[in-house]
């Protein structure tokens, strides 16, 4: 699954992501096995390079907690390029 939005809080190795599709909210749990790649770049990134207010699209597993935000395992997370908007799919 994939979802694309603004990290609006961060709280050990979860990241919430407010933003588009049919949820509001998703929380995004990141480990040493998640994808953090800069978008303009495709570099591979640390998970440290994710921050409150950047705009992403997080991959992650179907698997979901019943939890308000539901929480998931992310697979890969793409840092968006604030300069230039990209259509993904």
């Amino acid at each position: 699954l994939c979802y694309r939005g603004e990290i609006v809080a961060v709280e050990d190795g979860m990241y919430v992501i407010k933003g588009e599709g049919s949820r509001n909210m998703v929380a995004a749990i990141v480990d040493r096995d998640t994808y953090v790649v800069e978008g303009a770049s495709g570099k591979l990134r640390l998970p440290y390079a994710l921050k409150e207010g950047q705009k992403v699209t997080a991959y992650y597993s179907a698997t979901m907690t019943r939890s308000m935000p539901p929480q998931s395992h992310a697979l890969a997370i793409v840092i968006e390029d604030r300069r230039r908007a990209c259509k993904l799919f």
